[in-house]
């Protein structure tokens, strides 16, 4: 992709997002989790995700904190299309993750995988107002290791 072909792309998906969706604007949020496992055993944290453009790379910086132990995963996410973002994510826990955004107004639907792994999932954001929802698993293979759920508030 050239530059005029990214910067036609950038400004179609900015001018139909119109900062609709957790991607469309750099923001800060902040966010409450809750992480389930396959037995059902839960846990609470909080975190807080950082977006930044910079030139054709948009930046998520993100960190969760269970109690004493924070997780990071920082994501480098590429414009493919109008409605369509790819990204990669060094997760120090589970390694690099790769996958794509689609993206239908406000919200983002997520598939990734762990490369060097059978490790799998998904993700679902859609934003209202300054306030994300997302709903999230992850296996291995295609058993369920846990699922997560999260509000983000913009700051």
């Amino acid at each position: 992709m050239d530059d005029i072909q990214f910067v036609e792309i950038f400004r179609k998906t900015e001018i139909r997002n119109m900062i609709n969706n957790f991607l469309s604007e750099e923001a800060v949020w902040e966010s409450i989790s809750e992480f389930v496992d396959s037995n059902g055993k839960s846990m609470a944290c909080q975190g807080k995700s950082s977006i930044k453009f910079k030139g054709e790379i948009i930046l998520n910086e993100s960190y969760s904190s269970f109690g004493e132990k924070t997780l990071t995963n920082d994501y480098e996410i590429r414009i493919v299309s109008e409605n369509r973002y790819s990204y990669t994510s060094m997760n120090p826990v589970i390694g690099v993750q790769t996958g794509f955004f689609d993206i239908n107004q406000n919200t983002i639907y997520s598939k990734f995988s762990i490369k060097e792994s059978e490790l799998n999932g998904y993700e679902i954001i859609r934003r209202i107002e300054d306030t994300c929802y997302a709903n999230g698993a992850l296996y291995n293979g295609n058993e369920l290791i846990n699922t997560w759920s999260a509000t983000l508030h913009k700051v």
